[in-house]
C-alpha cells in the first residue's frame, strides 16, 4: 500500500516555505522535481500491492524512471502562469502533461519477484506491459495548497489503478505459468 502522508507533508512544506518564488522560472524545474521526487519516494518506499485476483501485498517497484514525470510538470508549469491561463486550461496543461510523464515512466517498469502468487513456485518477471491511462486533474477554483496536493495525490492513483502487468514464472511442478494483474495500490 502507497503511503501518501509524507508526500503530503512535505509539499505542503515546500508550498510555505517558497510562497514568494511561485511564479519564477527556477521554481518550475525544483517544483516538478519537488513532485516527482515525492512521488517516486512514496512509491518505493514500501511495498505496493498488485491487482491480482485476489489482490497480494508485499510487492517492490525495482525500476521506474522519474524523468518524464518531471518534465511534463516543468512543462505545464509555464503555461499556466500566463495571463490568458484559465482554470480550465490549467488542469487541462497540468492533468495532460503529468499524465503523459506518469505513462512514460510507467513504460517498461519492473515489479518484485516475492512473493509468487498462488500457484507459482517461483517468478522470472513481473513487468508493466501497459502504461496505464490518462487521468482527470481534478482541481477546483481558488485551490488551496493543500486542495492541489490532494487533486495531485487523487490523479496518482487514480493513474496507478490503470497500470496493469504481467507475472511470469514456473509452477511447482515445473511448468511455466503466467498472472496478468490489473492495478497498483
Amino acid at each position: 500500500m502507497i503511503i501518501w502522508d509524507t508526500f503530503k507533508t512535505d509539499l505542503l512544506s515546500y508550498f510555505e516555505s517558497n510562497a514568494s518564488r511561485q511564479d519564477t522560472e527556477p521554481y518550475y524545474d525544483e517544483f516538478a522535481d519537488k513532485i516527482a521526487t515525492g512521488y517516486e519516494t512514496a512509491l518505493l518506499g514500501g511495498t505496493v500491492q498488485l491487482g491480482f485476483s485476489p489482490p497480494i501485498d508485499g510487492y517492490k517497484v525495482l525500476s521506474w524512471i522519474k524523468e518524464p514525470l518531471k518534465a511534463g510538470i516543468a512543462a505545464a508549469l509555464p503555461l499556466n502562469a500566463t495571463p490568458a491561463a484559465t482554470l480550465d486550461t490549467a488542469k487541462l496543461n497540468l492533468g495532460t502533461n503529468i499524465s503523459t510523464g506518469l505513462i512514460t515512466s510507467w513504460t517498461g517498469a519492473q515489479l518484485g519477484l516475492v512473493p509468487p502468487p498462488i500457484g507459482f513456485a517461483v517468478v522470472a518477471t513481473n513487468l508493466v506491459t501497459t502504461p496505464g491511462t490518462p487521468q482527470v486533474f481534478d482541481l477546483q477554483k481558488d485551490s488551496t495548497n493543500e486542495q492541489f496536493i490532494d487533486a495531485l495525490i487523487k490523479l496518482f492513483t487514480d493513474h496507478l489503478k490503470t497500470v496493469v502487468g504481467l507475472a511470469a514464472g514456473s509452477t511447482p511442478v515445473p511448468s511455466p505459468i503466467t498472472l496478468p494483474w490489473t492495478g497498483i495500490e
